[in-house]
Formats: structure tokens, sequence, C-alpha cells
């Protein structure tokens, strides 16, 4: 038997000879394959976008950070700025920076996410403002204002209160400001500083920061405290100085906003509270404002207020008084004899007010009454001293604490002012009000040299 093709070989009759070639099958249309082409160049185009659009945000983010680090002379952290609320989109500053040769300062952050957020708009709008300065080159510290509300419910209705943690630092509704002093016993290095004061404000209207009766965030209050630490601490070892700031806790304290009754105060009001328990003195105030006692902050107040059927009694009064002609201060009928003017009847929450506040180490050495005498000079507590501001129902006190100066006022308001003159007997109530207070300070920061005002200075004016 012999196979085809090959000699000798012979096929089974009826078989036909196997010839090699390439096998055929039903064709097959070309439209999956075009469909398959179509979908991978869209694959392609999606990718190449993707690079695209992943290069830019790269390129964003490095862009984001040199804006920040030029404006704040790279002292403030820019990654946990780019963290806060508002701080995602494309960021801006503006011509204010921090004098990276004067550590001195202010920047301001602007990004399109706080532009949309507060406009519903596109644009760009400020979210952020850090600062810094050097002590004893520090900026004033103001004392309230008689004229100023106790309670500013429109836009900052809060105390500042102390961060915590062991960390000389103050907290706003919207900001955090703490202090690194250079040296362990408190004293300049031989440049000069005595401390470093770093600032970081979280801003809400693109003007000043959160004017909106709200306080932050716990989230945005945690990271500006970590932002202003991270900064002092940054700037400190710049200038050689030997300290750091601890980390601050997880979760700073918010800021207070609420009267409560004198009786219940337990922070920096709690000496009123028991120099006022038992005592019958219907026109002192029976409300207080207060904060957590801290012995790291550089600056305290307790603030205390007239509830509002205390007020209008107390109003009442001083309409039916009328001194006599003699001036001892007897009362008499109703009458406008011996006033200047009138005195209208309170109609909003804490309107008779009184403030007492105190400042420790170098902040003490700057603060001011806000107002103006006739040469137009701004007057100062002088450590070391007392006495009382011109023309306004404001005065102090001094001491020693630590070895260092401090300073401690009461400011009344206008109205309160007014309406306690009616009766001589005030006067006296209110310096053994304040010495309580100075005394109380005194005790627990162990403060010594205590300098008070005298009971002349302390006498109301009808006007």
């Amino acid at each position: 038997m012999a196979l085809d093709g090959q000699a000798g070989t012979r096929l089974p009759d009826g078989l036909a000879p196997w010839r090699a070639g390439r096998r055929r099958g039903p064709r097959l249309r070309d439209t999956d394959s075009r469909g398959r082409n179509a979908f991978n160049r869209l694959l392609v185009l999606f990718a190449v976008a993707a690079i695209g659009f992943g290069g830019y945000e790269i390129w964003t983010v490095w862009d984001n950070r040199r804006t920040i680090d030029e404006a704040c002379a790279g002292l403030v952290p820019a990654g946990q700025v780019m963290s806060l609320e508002h701080g995602g989109g494309r960021i801006e500053a503006n011509s204010e920076h921090i004098d990276a040769t004067a550590h001195r300062g202010v920047c301001r952050i602007y990004s399109t996410e706080a532009g949309e957020a507060w406009d519903g708009e596109s644009g760009i709008r400020l979210f952020f403002e850090a600062s810094v300065a050097l002590e004893p080159e520090a900026e004033a510290e103001d004392v309230d204002h008689t004229y100023d509300p106790l309670l500013d419910e429109n836009f900052h209705p809060y105390l500042d209160g102390p961060v915590g943690s062991g960390i000389p630092g103050r907290v706003t509704d919207s900001g955090v400001g703490v202090k690194l002093a250079c040296r362990a016993d408190g004293e300049p290095n031989e440049d000069g500083v005595r401390n470093v004061v770093a600032r970081a404000v979280s801003s809400g209207d693109g003007h000043t920061p959160l004017t909106t009766g709200r306080q932050m965030s716990q989230r945005t209050r945690d990271q500006l405290a970590r932002i202003a630490v991270a900064t002092a601490n940054r700037l400190g070892e710049e200038l050689g100085c030997t300290q750091r700031l601890p980390e601050p806790s997880d979760r700073v304290p918010p800021v207070q906003g609420k009267l409560i009754k004198a009786g219940a105060a337990e922070g920096t009001c709690d000496w009123y509270a028991r120099w006022n328990r038992g005592r019958h003195a219907p026109a002192m105030p029976d409300q207080v404002m207060e904060t957590a006692v801290d012995p790291d902050v550089w600056q305290e107040k307790c603030g205390l207020a007239l509830g509002g059927g205390r007020a209008h009694a107390l109003w009442e009064r001083w309409e039916k008084y009328e001194p006599d002609e003699s001036g001892d201060g007897d009362s008499g009928d109703s009458g406008d004899a011996g006033r200047d003017d009138d005195l209208d009847a309170p109609t909003e929450r804490a309107e008779m007010w009184a403030s007492t506040q105190s400042w420790f180490g170098e902040s003490a050495q700057h603060v001011r009454f806000d107002t103006a005498d006739l040469d137009g000079a701004v007057p100062t507590a002088e450590p070391g001293k007392s006495g009382r501001a011109p023309k306004k129902a404001a005065w102090w006190a001094s001491s020693v604490c630590d070895g260092q100066p401090a300073v401690h006022t009461l400011t009344l308001s206008h109205e309160y002012a007014r309406a306690l003159s009616a009766d001589p007997m005030h006067a006296l109530r209110l310096a053994t009000l304040f010495r309580a207070y100075v005394e109380d300070v005194a005790k627990r920061r162990g403060c010594t040299r205590l300098n008070f005002p005298n009971a002349q200075d302390l006498a109301l004016d009808r006007k």
C-alpha cells in the first residue's frame, strides 16, 4: 500500500488523496474588531486625560505650597493650612507677607474654595491668616472700652480662653495665639528676644475673622492650635531660642459665650461668687461670664453683668435720685437737677456691666485704655503704679508675679457707672470688689507688691 505522492504506495480504492493547505471556515464580519478599536481609543483618551489632570493636580499642590511658603516666610506649615476648611482649589496670597529678616508681620492666604463657599460663585477669598511678632516689641493690649458692649452678639460674643496643655496661649472664636519663651529663665536671648508670638486665624468673610456670631469647629480649632505652635517653634529655632512649645491636645477647649448666675462661677469669676455670697448688694452684678483658670495665659478676664430686672431697678433708682444743693448725697424728690444729660432705661442684655482683666509678663508693659486724653495721647496702665483712666470709669492696680510685672484693671460700662453714681456708697463697694479680685489673682499666681488706686480715684462722676 502506498501513500499518495510516495512511489510504490497505493491508496485504497475510493479514498481521495489528501492535500496540505489552509483550512477554510465560515467568514466572520469585522464589526466586532471595529468596536474593540473604538473602545481602545476611548480608553487611551481617558488615560491621557487622567495623566494630564493628575499632572495638573500635582502642579497645583506644589504651587499652593510655594505660595504659602513665600508669603509666610516658610514658618507656617503649608500642608496643614491646605487641610483647613476651605483650603482647597487654587491658593493665592496678597502683597502682605511675613518679613523673613525682621521676623514679624502677617500673611493672608486666599482660595477659590473659600470664594465658592461664601459667595456661591467661583472666585477667590481669604480663608487663613498667620502673624508673628517678637517681644519686647509687642502690640498694645487694650482694656475693655467703657462704651463697648460686654457681649457683642452680632460679631464676637465669646471670651478668649486658654489653649491648655501647658501652652501659653489664647483661643478666640476664630483663631489661636501662642507665646514661646526664648529662654527657660524668661530673660531675652543675646539678640534681645524675650518671647516669640504666633497666631493662626481662620477667616470667614474675607475681611475680619468669622464675624458670624459663631465659633469655629473643633477640627479647625485643633488644626489652628497645631499651626500656631509649629510656627512659633520654627521661628524660635531660627532665632536660636532654647525652648519649644509642646504639642496641643487633640481637643482644644472652645471659648465661652454664656452668662451664668454669679453663684455658679468656678473659673476666672470664682472670686466674685465668694465675694458676693451672702452680701445684700442689689446694685452689684448677679451674672458672670468667665473662662477656665490657666496659670500659663498672659491675659485673663472675668465679665460681670446685671440681669434685666436688676439693671432696670438700678436705673429707676437713678431716675428718682436728685442731690440736694448741699451736695451731701441725700436723696430728694424726682428731678433732673445736677445732671448733664439723661440715662436711658436699659434695653440690651448685659448693658450694665463690669469687667476685671489681668495681664502678665511682657504683656503688662503694653496695657492701654482705649480712649484719648485732652492732648490726644492714649493713657496706659503703668506697671508698679495704680490709678484711673482720664475721664473714664476704668481703674488699674499692679503687682509682681513670679518676678514679672502684672497689671489688673476694673472697667464699668458708661451706663453702669452713671447709674452707680447716684449713691456714693457704691464707690466703696467697688473698691472692695476690685481688691477682692486682685488679691485672688495674686493668691493663684503668687503675686506680691500689690498696688491699689486710692478711694478718691474710685469716686464716680454723675456724667
